[in-house]
């Protein structure tokens, strides 16, 4: 198969991972508990940082700890976005036949997993959330929803996204110097041909 239908094909698929990352930021079902259920940061009425509570109440320290890695998670994963975008306009560049190191996409992809993988598991970690269709909280901890399972999918979907890349960049990349040599080869030989 030609290179660049696996450029492109590489280039789709971390668009696509950049998009389900882009849905699970967003996704309005994120977290519950018995009597409320939230996105990444607020319940239905307001954010979790300004929901009603006493100060003495675990509800309280939930939306507390919700608020909080809810902001890390997104930074996080802001930053994943655009390493992952920055390395699809790398992926563009050697498109054009630009000279790109190698070190340079491979750091861009290993950044984004990194900072994904971290955003993640500081919300996990900061919420004892439990994954399970028939979740029931006490109080403490919450039921991870649709949002988590999301992000969760992508920490999944990066690893096959960078075997991907490598397949592409070592082992075609070769393939399309073998052709260039051959084709100068054969350029060389028509010129000697003529002489």
């Amino acid at each position: 198969m030609n290179y660049y239908v696996y450029l492109f094909g590489n280039i789709g698929l971390i668009l696509c991972n950049v998009m389900i990352l882009i849905i699970s930021l967003s996704i309005k079902d994120w977290a519950s508990q018995d009597s409320w259920e939230g996105s990444l940061l607020s319940t239905s009425s307001s954010y979790y940082k300004d929901a009603p509570c006493t100060d003495s109440s675990s509800t309280c320290k939930v939306y507390s700890r919700l608020w909080k890695s809810g902001l890390i998670i997104l930074s996080f994963d802001i930053l994943s976005i655009l390493s992952l975008l920055f390395l699809v306009y790398l992926l563009f560049r050697l498109v054009n036949n630009s000279r790109i190191p190698l070190l340079v996409i491979y750091s861009m992809e290993t950044l984004s997993i990194v900072f994904h993988f971290i955003g993640y598991f500081v919300w996990v970690l900061m919420n004892s959330a439990t994954y399970s269709s028939d979740c029931k909280s006490d109080g403490s901890e919450i039921c991870a929803k649709s949002g988590p399972i999301l992000s969760l999918v992508i920490l999944l979907l990066m690893p096959i996204q960078v075997v991907c890349l490598v397949f592409t960049l070592k082992f075609t990349r070769k393939q399309k110097k073998k052709k260039q040599l051959q084709a100068s080869t054969d350029l060389k030989s028509f010129d000697s041909d003529r002489i």
